[in-house]
Order: structure tokens, then C-alpha cells, then sequence
């Protein structure tokens, strides 16, 4: 199933069976905390920059509960990267591919669920009824969770209910979460991603396959963005121009295009884009990298050039260079580390992905527009020379039509 698919089967009849199970469980008297948790429960079905972010509420669990068993409940796509997060000693999926297996493999994580009689039950989701309706029905003696808008929804449903404030980093948000429940240290970073000599291993092998040696210098480049929101891709011809101007400036070097099996298209418009007698320095290796490889693959090269998602959130936890492109979400809201340049416009509609699913650009992403291949090359540049950082270059700018419409207009009350 595609996202929109899964965003309308959560909204028709996640609708109202959330609101009878709020109902109902408004009329059961609440249960008394325990004294400590032995048994924990973090769900956060997708979004693999979030769970990368949830790390430092997963530390703070541990810390604070030192014996406790922490199961992460998530969808199957997502397991591999759970099994490099050192603090989640069970991950528990459910694959959303169709929708038979969503029913059918929902039951059976229910079923563990309520088997296991689990003390604490997290939800890190804000948006998804579906992920509310598993906390309702966990059996969870505590259950906390997030509220946007009116709490009225979740009453019943959550023993906790905490403010999702959407200018805040998500790291912090999630540390409200730690708080309700009972942490007394937290946790200031995001631990960093385990990798097994394994998957270093088949990273090694794989650019050897393709004429890639060990002491060839590697520039990885993602340039797409999961379908939740797409408008967070820059175009593919400013991809194209910005790797000609890096083989031109900087022979060499390896540029390695990285995505998922879907975005493969996206892929191969940047590929087929640069010239011929270039092509050889470019590897496209989107669709064929485990999640374990793309990892080990971060980790080896020179620089990360990305759009705002998962790859960036793997470069920050292991420390490589990264330059990052926002618009639709703004950096401060992703906790930018220290190894990440953001490029971000602050147009007037930004930051929207929290507020809408449909922008209000209807697509047409003038905060990725606004970002320059000049602006971004120079950076690149700064850092394969071997300077620092170069965080001058980030100051935001307010987007400004020049066409006399804007980015927000309404025609006879349409987009």
C-alpha cells in the first residue's frame, strides 16, 4: 500500500473505532501506577528519522530502568534498523505491504501485546489513529501519548497525554514522554547506530563488484525523500548539475545515488542527466543496499549531500559530514548535530508537514525551489577541501513571489 492508501484506511475506520474505544475506556476507572516499569512498550510505526531521533528517550529509559525489557512496535520496514539500536532489545512489526497483512499481522501483535501484560505503553505517534487504537487495546496498565489540537480524543484512551509542539526538536518532544514517565536522568544526545562487522563487510564487497577500492573517496548522494511527503525532494536537475560541478572540481572521487527499490525512477532521471564521459565516477546503488549497508556505506564516505530524511538522521547518530536540504520541515525541528550544514529558505508556508497533508503548495515546493545550486556547491566544496563546516553559509531567507501570487493563494475557494 502506498502512503495516501494507508492514510485514508486510518482516517475512515480508524475514525470511529477510536472514538468508541475513547468512550469506553473513559468510563473504566484509572489504574494506579506501578512502582517501576519491568516491561516497556515504544511505538512509532513510521518514520525512520524519528525512531533514529526516539534514541534518546529509548537512553533515557534505559537509564532510569535499568531491568526493564523495551520492545519497540513499529512496521516491518523499519526492523533491520531497529536491530542497530542498541538500547531496543525486541523489535515487534507489523507489515503494512497490503491490507490483508496489515489485519493479519496487527491481530497477532495484539494478541503478544495483551499476552505479555506490558507495565508501559509509549506512543510516539501524533497523526495515526491506528498507532492510538494499539495503545487502547495493549492493555498496558499506563499509557502515554501525544495530543495536537484538542486532548478530548485520547482522554480515555491514554493515562498521559503531553503537548505536541511542533516548533520544538522531536528529540525534545519525546523526552516529555520520558518524563510522564518517571524519568529522573535524561538523556542530552542521541546514542550513535551499531554496525556489524557483517554489513561492513558486504559494503566492501559491493564497491568492489562496481571498481570501487578501499582508498577510493566516496561522496554519497540521496536525493529522495519517503512518500509521506515528497515535497521535501529537491529537483532532480539540481541533483544532476550539483554532482557534474563535483566530478568537474574534484576527479577522483566515487558519487554513490542511494534510495529506496521505489525511488529508483527519481534515481535514474539524476544518473542519465550527467553526461556520458562522467558516468563513469557516479555509482547508482538506489534499491540494491540493505538498511545495514546503507549504514556501513555512511559511515565510509567522505560527505552525505541529502534532502531532509532517513540517510540524514543515520549520517548525524554516526557522525559523517552531511549537507542537508529542508523546506517543508525546518532544521531545528530534526535536532541538525554538529556534523550537518542545513540549508533552509524559512518561506512563509514553512514548516508545514506537521500541519497539513496536503501542503499548502499543493506541491509546488518553492522552499526547495529557493535553495540554490551555487549556495549548496560552495559548501560541498568548503568540506572536500578539507575546512570546517561552513555554517555561515545557512542564514535563512524569507521567500518572496515575484509573479504577484502566493505560494498560499486561494482561487473561488480552490488550490
Amino acid at each position: 500500500m502506498n502512503i495516501r492508501t494507508k492514510i485514508l484506511i486510518d482516517r475512515i475506520a480508524g475514525t470511529p473505532l477510536l472514538a468508541v474505544l475513547n468512550a469506553a475506556l473513559s468510563l473504566v476507572p484509572a489504574r494506579k501506577r506501578p512502582a517501576s516499569f519491568r516491561t516497556i512498550i515504544v511505538c512509532k510505526l513510521i518514520g525512520m528519522g524519528s525512531i533514529i531521533q526516539a534514541g534518546a528517550l529509548l537512553q533515557s529509559l534505559r537509564l532510569s530502568y535499568p531491568h526493564a525489557r523495551i520492545v519497540f512496535l513499529t512496521t516491518k520496514s523499519n526492523e533491520s534498523l531497529l536491530s542497530h539500536m542498541a538500547m531496543v532489545d525486541e523489535a515487534l512489526t507489523i507489515d503494512d505491504r497490503t491490507v490483508a497483512a496489515l489485519l493479519s499481522t496487527t491481530l497477532r501483535a495484539l494478541f503478544t501485546i495483551r499476552a505479555r501484560r506490558f507495565d508501559l505503553f509509549l506512543d510516539l505517534e501524533v497523526y495515526a489513529r491506528f498507532a492510538s487504537i494499539l495503545a487502547a487495546l495493549s492493555g498496558a496498565r499506563q499509557r502515554d501519548g501525544f495530543f495536537k489540537g484538542s486532548p478530548n480524543h485520547g482522554r480515555g484512551i491514554y493515562s498521559h497525554l503531553v503537548y505536541f509542539n511542533i516548533k520544538a526538536p522531536i528529540k525534545d518532544a519525546y523526552l516529555q514522554l520520558a518524563r510522564v514517565a518517571g524519568c529522573k536522568e535524561l538523556s542530552a544526545a542521541i546514542p550513535g547506530l551499531a554496525i556489524v562487522p557483517r554489513d561492513r563487510s558486504a559494503i566492501a564487497d559491493v564497491l568492489r563488484s562496481r571498481g570501487c577500492g578501499p582508498q577510493r573517496r566516496i561522496v554519497v548522494v540521496n536525493p529522495n525523500a519517503s512518500g509521506l511527503r515528497i515535497e521535501r525532494r529537491w529537483k532532480h536537475a539540481n541533483f544532476t548539475d550539483l554532482i557534474t560541478r563535483v566530478i568537474k572540481r574534484f576527479p577522483g572521487r566515487t558519487i554513490i545515488l542511494t534510495g529506496s527499490p521505489s525511488e529508483r525512477g527519481h534515481v535514474a532521471k539524476i544518473f542519465t542527466g550527467i553526461e556520458q564521459p562522467l558516468r563513469d565516477s557516479v555509482l547508482d546503488l538506489s534499491g540494491l543496499l540493505s538498511t545495514g549497508e546503507l549504514i556501513a556505506l555512511i559511515e565510509v564516505c567522505e560527505l552525505l549531500i541529502t534532502n531532509d530524511t532517513g540517510p540524514m538522521h543515520i549520517a548525524a547518530a554516526i557522525g559523517t559530514k552531511t549537507v542537508a536540504l529542508f523546506g517543508p520541515c525546518a532544521p531545528e525541528q530534526y535536532g541538525v548535530a554538529e556534523n550537518v550544514v542545513p540549508f533552509y529558505k524559512n518561506v512563509y508556508c514553512s514548516p508545514c508537514v506537521h500541519e497539513f497533508e496536503v501542503p499548502p503548495c499543493n506541491g509546488n515546493n518553492h522552499c526547495m525551489q529557493a535553495i540554490g545550486v551555487d549556495e549548496v556547491f560552495d559548501a560541498v566544496a568548503s568540506i572536500l577541501m578539507g575546512g570546517n563546516l561552513p555554517r555561515e553559509l545557512r542564514t535563512p531567507i524569507r521567500y518572496t513571489a515575484t509573479d504577484g501570487s502566493s505560494p498560499l493563494g486561494l482561487v473561488n475557494g480552490k488550490r
